[in-house]
């Protein structure tokens, strides 16, 4: 028998925000003073999702000389971040709706991101006031990123619902995986930084290239799941 969808977690980058030239930007501009070329926007959707400290890595790989810099670039990226952040970073079309929809039904809404928490409250209180802070984690210290399940579950006890009333949305191999390891249905979406087959090989339950589709079916489930 199915269970009623009761609330629904939300990666962010990728997701509900289109952050890429942001945080290109941001990493860009301390790579000029080591001497090192920008990277463009489409490769820098192959360097996020898995936080920053593997962003960093990923940029570096090319110059292994400078790979002792990490933690200046790390530093460098999180100073720069807080200034452009806002700069051209713009919700996907149809994201507000989804998210007024699910309120509106009183399905709860949450975000899970590897983003640091910091600039994960930032842009979601910026971009989305009405969703409730305390819902809202990014990447916190005292859990490893995602796909590690453990930020995810320690959500679903914050939120006190079980994993079979919640669904995880992302944009990215590394979200499928997440929801796959704390037992959650796994929708993918086409609009973010990666490629449908990406989703596909990650075993995604769902894969929607619009939010409206994501509302279609979480309205179907739950219909027959009270009938």
């Amino acid at each position: 028998m199915k269970t009623s969808v009761q609330a629904v977690i939300f990666d962010l980058d990728g997701t509900l925000l289109n952050t890429i030239h942001d945080i290109a930007t941001s990493v860009n501009n301390p790579l000029a003073k080591l001497g090192i070329p920008s990277y463009s926007d489409e490769e820098f959707k192959y360097f996020v999702g898995d936080g920053v400290h593997t962003l960093v890595k990923r940029v570096l790989a090319r110059y292994p000389h400078h790979h002792h810099q990490e933690s200046w670039l790390v530093d460098a990226y999180m100073s720069e971040y807080a200034i452009h952040q806002f700069d051209t970073t713009t919700p996907y079309e149809g994201i507000h709706l989804l998210l007024e929809k699910l309120a509106s039904h009183s399905i709860r809404i949450a975000v899970l991101s590897n983003k640091p928490h910091q600039d994960t409250l930032k842009v979601i209180k910026h971009y989305f006031p009405f969703l409730p802070q305390q819902d809202v984690w990014g990447k916190k210290p005292e859990f490893p990123p995602k796909p590690n399940p453990q930020s995810l579950l320690a959500l679903l006890h914050h939120l006190q619902l079980s994993k079979e009333n919640v669904w995880y949305v992302g944009d990215t191999a590394t979200d499928m995986m997440t929801a796959k390891n704390g037992g959650l249905t796994a929708i993918g979406v086409t609009w973010g930084f990666r490629q449908k087959e990406e989703l596909i090989d990650a075993h995604a339950d769902f894969i929607v290239s619009h939010p409206h589709e994501i509302w279609r079916l979480l309205a179907e489930h739950n219909k027959h799941a009270s009938e």
